[in-house]
């Protein structure tokens, strides 16, 4: 988000006048951005490697991307139920905010709705969008129907106005109307392939939002909202990634981030018994033994091999060997 010059014609005024109003607001998909983890990594260029890594939440919270203080630079957001608990700054900590709005089955959408320069949310139910202009709970300050309930949604600001509105997209059309109120889409344009992953931000810094999609972990950019090949194409991530859209540093132009769970611990391997037999016989049975101590550190060694119970010695695959010969 960033601070921009917008000019109005005044009534009855025989010349232009101009105010600050808010920047767009950079989103993944105009929503939740899916997905699971709670390790970010964030590229403030379209380079291949993250500048900024950190972890913040819970693995299984809804996560949501905006300029929650007017500061220029995108944060996140975790969703739990209907409470929201908003970070400042792409770091881990406590939140810096904690809202409730909406009901806990709610779509949730982030955008400047109006033009203020913070981002604030908006519920949709079925076709109706409940648009809230600030970060409180309470009643919506608007309350709007645009396209059919059926419609995938994104949020941008189409025509560098300073405020967000919605696209809906069906298949590889969208659908964009340039202000908060039903009717007709202002502009329908065909980009990519109905399968695409899309995402939207504000890719070359003209203060206009537009489209990218995603196929694996290659993306291809336009910076129009148009029909045709991409004016850019990025590789970032891996495939399965989910991806976030920010202007993470505040330099007025969007660029690319992933969520990731938290790796698995790699189990610890077994040291193998350095006092175990390593028989030369291709075969052994449990008569073979002299004892099941005997029997036990040689099913423990190839075990510890990664061959796995070699000679059978585990029949009924407890890790027990020959047990019922040994009565053990």
């Amino acid at each position: 988000m960033r601070r921009k010059i917008l000019a109005f014609a005044a009534t009855g005024a025989l010349a232009a006048t101009t105010v600050l109003a808010g920047g767009q607001a950079a989103l993944a998909k105009g929503g939740e951005i899916g997905g699971t983890g709670n390790q970010y990594f964030l590229s403030d260029t379209f380079s291949t490697k993250a500048n900024v890594e950190f972890t913040y939440g819970h693995e299984s919270d809804e996560v949501f991307v905006g300029d929650w203080d007017g500061n220029g630079t995108d944060t996140l957001a975790l969703r739990r139920g209907a409470t929201f608990y908003i970070r400042n700054s792409n770091a881990g900590g406590p939140a810096d905010k904690v809202v409730t709005y909406g009901r806990a089955g709610d779509t949730v959408l982030v955008g400047d709705w109006d033009g203020n320069g913070t981002d604030t949310f908006a519920v949709r139910r079925g076709a109706v969008y409940h648009v809230k202009n600030s970060l409180t709970g309470g009643k919506a300050d608007q309350e709007v129907v645009y396209g059919r309930a059926g419609d995938a949604v994104l949020v941008g600001d189409w025509d560098g106005n300073g405020r967000d509105t919605f696209a809906v997209r069906r298949g590889a059309e969208y659908h964009v109307k340039n202000s908060i109120a039903p009717g007709k889409a202002d502009q329908v344009a065909v980009y990519g392939r109905s399968g695409d992953d899309v995402y939207v931000g504000d890719w070359n810094g003209d203060n206009k939002d537009t489209f990218a999609v995603r196929r694996g972990a290659e993306y291809f950019i336009a910076n129009a909202i148009r029909a045709g090949k991409a004016d850019r194409t990025v590789v970032y991530g891996r495939v399965n990634d989910t991806t976030l859209v920010g202007d993470w540093n505040g330099d007025g132009v969007d660029s690319l981030g992933i969520r990731r769970p938290v790796p698995a611990p790699t189990p610890e391997r077994p040291e193998p018994d350095p006092h175990a037999p390593r028989p030369s016989s291709p075969d052994l049975d449990c008569p073979d033994f002299s004892s099941w101590a005997e029997a036990q550190n040689t099913l423990n060694y190839w075990k510890a091999q990664g061959l796995g119970d070699v000679h059978r010695l585990d029949a009924d695959n407890d890790g027990i060997a020959c047990e019922s010969y040994f009565d053990v």
